[in-house]
């Protein structure tokens, strides 16, 4: 037993824990709205055999100029959904994640500290809720390449930089010039003939940035997005708050910022990709993977090495077991954590391809099977699913392409409710069907009201009505609902209606979604249990 052990020390055993954590704490529900119309765009490409430069996808901007900065990003995810269906793409992003963390642990020179792990999960747990099935995963990782890479300081491996930004640049356009500064940063510390030679990699790098479908075009994209201020309309783009749901990442933001007051060996080029990339997640939910990438290894590296060079370090001494019981502790842990930082439980372990207008997509490819024509009114969320489900059948109203659209139309799809904004929209684009979340607020108030829209479909996440036209009247018959007011948190009503009736619908209902929730509810107070 010792010679087949010998070469293997408690520490090895231990830091296995961490990446099979994060191997299957990288595998949760494909919960993200943008991740379908990528894919959807990886389709295009891949059945056109060219990359869109007008869009494709949506009725409201048909024919307007897109930039598809993502495209290759797009491409790879969509062929690997095609090899190995969404339940395979999730592993895919696991194992890419898996192999960022890999990365960034061989950055660290300082691997037998315990302080490596606790740093490392706590990098994970922060930017959990950034790794999702779209192109930015490659981001993350590129990132974690060029660190690597830099901090080495070979001049053989700088060589393969402009090559991995061209990769970069078409797999998530802008995104790329992350990889720019971070190697301006290296050449601008750099001393003596070193200097010469980063900084005329660093401007091949540059360079390769406009090796792309769309050139120049991906950094106009990018100034005009952050220039109109759709930045202020996206969640993501807003700073984070201090809640529990990102005390992980203010725990991480703290550790980072001690590692650089003790300093030691750090380089000056590191500690300054350190503050910038923390500024950036302080600016925006999310940069926060970003700066998880850059600065985790580089916080891991330096407090463990003070603590070695003040012999307050320690190392792994407990046997096997010791060492394995306590990996799982911090497994339970870390995943108890998890848990009730995401109380709306979004991002729980497991595989699954649920998405919130799920069942109202497929009933509305049904409708358009045989014989439903759009436009449809989307809300912004349900949009890249629609996309995924619907096109070339349909074309959605929006989706999370916001520049194309302006930030005028972005905000009226925000405010769809308000009944002077759904006169504006329908008066102009005529819609026939509308698609809404079924949320917490009365947000289908104005449409209940009026008697030429007949809800036709609904469950606990979505609703669909169906504007009473001639074009319309065969599924209105089939399908209307005269009695339910499913999205209304005022259901006294129900009891001045024929109980029959109502009792009627709400069967219906719940052959169609059986396990409706709210539909269950509904039933109970009608008949009083």
């Amino acid at each position: 037993m010792n010679k087949i052990f010998g070469g293997i020390k408690p520490w090895h055993f231990f830091f296995s824990f961490l990446f099979i954590y994060i191997f299957f704490g990288s595998i949760f529900p494909v919960t993200d709205n943008d991740v379908w119309w990528h894919l959807k765009t990886g389709e295009y490409i891949c059945q056109n055999r060219a990359v869109p430069h007008t869009d494709p996808f949506s009725f409201t901007i048909a024919g307007k100029e897109w930039t598809s900065f993502e495209w290759l990003g797009d491409t790879v995810l969509y062929s690997v959904y095609r090899l190995v269906s969404i339940k395979g793409l999730t592993l895919f992003k696991a194992l890419l994640v898996l192999v960022l963390f890999l990365i960034l642990f061989r950055t660290v020179k300082e691997k037998e500290s315990p302080l490596v792990w606790i740093i490392l999960a706590l990098a994970f747990l922060a930017m959990r809720d950034g790794l999702r099935e779209r192109p930015q995963i490659f981001t993350y990782l590129l990132t974690a390449v060029y660190v690597f890479i830099l901090d080495r300081g070979k001049e053989k491996t700088f060589v393969l930089l402009p090559f991995l930004q061209v990769l970069w640049v078409n797999i998530h356009g802008p995104a790329a010039l992350i990889g720019v500064g971070l190697l301006g940063l290296h050449a601008l510390f750099a001393k003596g003939g070193e200097k010469r030679f980063e900084i005329c990699t660093a401007l091949a790098v540059a360079a390769a940035c406009f090796i792309n479908p769309n050139g120049y075009k991906i950094f106009v994209y990018l100034y005009e997005f952050f220039s109109r201020g759709f930045n202020l309309l996206i969640l993501e783009y807003r700073q984070p708050p201090l809640s529990v749901y990102y005390s992980v990442y203010y725990i991480l933001l703290a550790l980072c910022l001690v590692s650089l007051l003790i300093r030691g060996k750090t380089p000056a080029w590191k500690i300054a990709a350190v503050l910038l990339s923390a500024a950036g997640s302080a600016a925006a939910i999310r940069n926060i993977p970003v700066f998880a990438v850059i600065a985790a290894p580089a916080a891991a590296g330096s407090i463990s090495a003070h603590l070695r060079e003040h012999r307050a370090n320690f190392q792994f001494k407990p046997d096997f077991l010791k060492a394995g019981a306590l990996g799982f502790s911090f497994i339970v842990l870390f995943w108890f954590a998890g848990e009730k930082l995401d109380p709306y439980e979004k991002y729980r372990f497991g595989l699954g391809n649920a998405h919130r207008s799920r069942y109202a997509a497929e009933f509305l490819k049904w409708c358009s099977l045989r014989g439903f024509k759009g436009p449809i009114f989307n809300d912004y969320d349900f949009g890249g699913y629609l996309i995924w489900k619907l096109y070339p059948m349909q074309k959605v109203f929006i989706d999370g392409r916001l520049l194309e659209y302006g930030t005028d139309l972005v905000e009226k799809s925000f405010y769809f409710w308000k009944p002077e904004v759904w006169r504006e929209l329908e008066g102009k684009y005529n819609f026939t069907a509308a698609v809404i979340p079924n949320e917490n607020y009365y947000s289908c108030s104005f449409l209940d009201t009026r008697k030429d829209w007949v809800l036709v479909y609904w469950d606990d996440n979505a609703l669909v009505y169906f504007k009473d036209i001639p074009q319309n009247k065969e599924f209105i018959a089939k399908y209307g609902y005269r009695t339910l007011k499913p999205n209304s948190p005022n259901q006294c009503y129900l009891k001045q209606e024929p109980v029959e009736k109502v009792l009627c619908e709400l069967e219906r209902s719940l052959y169609f979604s059986p396990g409706s929730r709210k539909a269950g509810w509904m039933k109970k107070y009608v008949c009083g249990d």
